[in-house]
């Protein structure tokens, strides 16, 4: 289990207090202690630099936003899919949910491509690489002939990693392979549907396939194929982030990230009513010792500005 990358609560033993800080369910992502660091005169010495790691640091924490909204939105749609074919042959309420669905979680896979590509220009950037080609995107960055110059020494082992046989990238993003390179370049889709045993209720599911190719292959179950992505994907940040922490400190022994992980709180978007968390359909990884899933969120005013509940 990641530590600063993933979803977290941790409820009290006692029912009916406010929630604290470190007890309200949010998603933490650590690696931006990072991304902060790289915009301050420690590490950055002109403004112009620095304004471009600012930049690139809103950048990063705006998409992935964007990513646990679009996360927690199919969620949501799953749940009501499932209702809607519960409820009785409502064939146009279930294709409209399904189409919402599809067009949702194509964007899943495009939001997470973006945040690799902004770790990867961070990486860069943290580590002082130096070199005739730009790094712009993950896949640059663990090229060969890149990862193998000497400012990579740092992070070169993790990089290694991502040539291995079902690691996040080839299972995500390989060129030719990976499910966004499938969904982009290879003619597969998306398509979501509901299906239920007699006298059991019914379950919403999503495969990506390629129907109009002539080279299909087996349908494969989205949501494990995302929940196997995600989970090696975050304790890889968590390494990267310690990795990265420890470089940072041989440049600057005065330097020390951020006490409190970043997070984005949850329920994102601060949607009326519950918000209820399934891990079927919310595959992003627990992190610390959390609560498990099944949980149930809400966010609305209260005397003192914003107030979270969850059960």
């Amino acid at each position: 289990m990641p530590t600063n990358h993933g979803i977290h609560r941790k409820l009290p033993a006692t029912s009916g207090q406010r929630l604290t800080a470190a007890e309200i369910p949010v998603c933490r992502y650590g690696i931006r202690r990072i991304f902060a660091a790289l915009s301050t005169e420690q590490f950055t010495p002109t403004p112009e630099e620095r304004q471009r790691a600012t930049n690139l640091e809103r950048h990063f924490y705006t998409v992935f936003g964007r990513f646990i909204f679009s996360m927690q939105d199919l969620n949501r749609l799953m749940h009501e899919l499932a209702d809607s074919y519960s409820n009785g042959p409502e064939e146009m309420v279930s294709m409209g949910i399904s189409y919402q669905s599809e067009c949702l979680a194509d964007h899943v896979l495009s939001y997470l491509n973006t945040i690799l590509d902004d770790v990867a220009m961070m990486t860069a950037q943290a580590t002082g690489f130096v070199g005739d080609t730009k790094i712009d995107s993950m896949g640059k960055l663990r090229s060969n002939d890149i990862r193998n110059d000497p400012a990579l020494i740092p992070v070169k082992v993790l990089l290694d990693e991502l040539d291995q046989d079902g690691s996040w990238w080839e299972l995500g993003f390989k060129q030719r392979r990976g499910a966004r390179q499938q969904l982009v370049h290879n003619q597969h889709l998306l398509q979501f549907q509901g299906s239920a045993a007699p006298g059991v209720p019914y379950k919403s599911q999503a495969f990506l396939m390629a129907p109009y190719g002539s080279n299909t292959g087996p349908a494969i179950d989205f949501f494990g194929l995302l929940r196997d992505i995600l989970s090696a994907l975050f304790d890889w940040l968590d390494r990267l982030e310690l990795a990265l922490t420890n470089h940072l400190r041989t440049k600057s022994a005065s330097w020390s990230p951020m006490l409190t992980c970043p997070f984005v709180l949850l329920p994102v978007g601060y949607p009326p009513g519950m918000t209820r968390y399934d891990a079927e359909y919310f595959p992003i990884p627990l992190c610390d010792g959390s609560d498990s899933l099944p949980w149930i969120a809400s966010i609305g005013p209260g005397p003192g500005g914003i107030i979270v509940s969850s059960k």
